[in-house]
């Protein structure tokens, strides 16, 4: 618990990197770059793989006066949960819960200043603030994902954008979070991502290689949303299916196998990549059948089989 912001870099901040700490319940900004006075530089300055939970705002950012220089200033692959539901909120004279919040001094220089593959998710009066047009021009905000349970996603100069309804003209007004997601990120308790979670393999490549746990990044595809790498079983596992049949191992850095305990008609198998285009068509009449990958590139694919009238589709893992 902290009464103000959690770290603050004030004005002629520089060569800083903020990694894999906790915040919770932070009365101001859990994360934030600001200052005025004389003018100054603020450059070379990292959030990553942070979990921020509970605090008035996730990340908060301003300069001036008008000959301030802010540059190479990094907000990524960060986990941002409930921004304005901490203590603090009701004691503010102002609650404004924001993950986001860009006051609108923009006067100021920038340059290369991004905000990526974090998770935004919940906040108790809206995604993002820009305190008028101008500020959405200072930043790179993209490959993020953004899920308020109700409300708004963000306000532009007093102007609202629901969640639910006004999520393209955001993007297309903003011209920010082309690439990003408006979806629940399906988190566990503990905030790494669930195997159904659409976070996975969305991210935009960064310098950033590894998560909040040290595993390096991506492990399989793209590059995850958020703190947490999706950690794939490192262990050969079978898959079995109610009518028998076994895919193993999984994942595999070259052959597939399929088992078939009793047959009755061929299984015709397919793979794909997620998007649905087919790489592989054949049919299984053996009760075994090796299927060699190898030539896949690594990444997540999509095994059909169908058995008759059967269908299934299993997702494998390919090093």
């Amino acid at each position: 618990m902290r009464y103000g912001n959690g770290i603050e870099f004030w004005a002629a901040a520089h060569d800083n990197i903020v990694e894999r700490c906790k915040f919770d319940q932070i009365y101001d900004a859990a994360l934030t770059v600001q200052g005025s006075g004389n003018a100054y530089q603020a450059y070379n300055i990292v959030f990553r793989n942070n979990i921020i939970n509970n605090s008035e705002y996730s990340y908060e950012f301003w300069g001036h006066p008008a000959e301030t220089y802010l540059h190479e200033i990094y907000f990524e692959n960060n986990t941002c949960m409930n921004a304005g539901f901490g203590w603090g909120h009701s004691q503010r004279p102002d609650p404004n819960g924001a993950h986001l919040m860009f006051w609108g001094y923009h006067d100021e220089q920038t340059e290369n200043i991004f905000i990526r593959n974090n998770i935004f998710y919940n906040s108790s009066n809206y995604g993002s603030y820009f305190g008028d047009f101008q500020t959405t021009t200072k930043f790179n905000i993209d490959y993020n994902c953004w899920y308020e349970s109700s409300g708004l996603i963000a306000v532009i100069a007093n102007k609202k954008y629901n969640f639910n309804s006004g999520w393209n003209d955001f993007v297309t007004y903003s011209a920010k979070d082309a690439h990003s997601l408006n979806a629940d990120p399906l988190l566990n308790p503990d905030f790494t991502l669930s195997e159904n979670s659409p976070c996975i393999n969305a991210g935009a490549v960064t310098t950033v290689n590894e998560d909040f746990n040290g595993t390096k990044r991506p492990q399989s595809g793209n590059f995850d949303i958020g703190a947490y790498e999706f950690l794939y079983s490192t262990k050969s596992e079978k898959i079995q299916r109610t009518n028998g049949i076994n895919i193993y191992p999984n994942p595999t850095s070259n052959m597939l196998t399929i088992e078939h305990e009793s047959p009755h008609n061929p299984i015709h198998i397919t793979i794909m990549n997620i998007n649905g285009q087919t790489l592989m068509d054949c049919e299984q009449k053996n009760l075994k059948s090796d299927i060699d990958i190898s030539y896949l590139t690594s990444g997540i694919y999509l095994l059909k089989l169908q058995e008759g009238n059967h269908v299934e589709v299993k997702k494998i893992i390919k090093r």
